[in-house]
């Protein structure tokens, strides 16, 4: 899957940004075709979500856990980031 647009309001950013990791890395991993996007769900099963993970522009390999926001294109709203 190709990520068309990533989608950032004040609290995505302000969670992303406490988590240690900036939005350029986020979106970095993010928009990389060659990152491996994966679907998956909540544990109880009731938003779909999306993992990317891949070496951000930084050199760090992060994984970013998003909620979809459209699938045609894909368009996502990061929720999550990780070292992986």
């Amino acid at each position: 899957m190709h990520v068309t647009l990533v989608v950032w309001d004040d609290a995505n950013e302000a969670g992303i940004l406490g988590m240690g990791f900036s939005i350029e890395e986020v979106e970095s991993v993010l928009y990389n075709r060659s990152n491996d996007t994966r679907h998956i769900t909540e544990m109880d099963g009731s938003i779909p979500l999306c993992l990317t993970a891949g070496i951000a522009t930084t050199g760090r390999k992060i994984a970013v856990k998003c909620v979809f926001v459209c699938g045609n294109p894909l368009e996502v709203y990061p929720v999550a980031a990780y070292l992986s």
